[in-house]
């Protein structure tokens, strides 16, 4: 399907020259990374960043073992949303 996903000449020129934010978001094993591969294969890898909300997860070092072993990492307060927001804000302004 992929495959003949193509930017044409004067659409890559155009998006080459602004900065802006794919988000992708769905399920576990949606096929959320395989698109994201096919995008940067086709912007070109010099030309993209990607950044993986996995990357986000509060840090729980200071917690003691058995705490960390009961925290629910599929739950929305796992991450630090605020530092994933202030990171895409430091790559949309250049």
């Amino acid at each position: 399907m992929w495959k003949h996903f193509i930017f044409p000449n004067r659409l890559r020129r155009h998006y080459m020259a602004t900065h802006f934010i794919i988000g992708i978001a769905g399920g576990t094993g949606a096929g959320k990374t395989t698109l994201a591969n096919t995008l940067i294969q086709h912007i070109g890898a010099q030309n993209a960043n990607l950044i993986c909300h996995d990357s986000y997860y509060k840090d729980l070092s200071h917690l003691p073992q058995s705490e960390r072993d009961r925290t629910n990492y599929d739950h929305p307060d796992a991450f630090d949303n605020d530092l994933l927001s202030e990171h895409l804000r430091l790559l949309q302004n250049g």
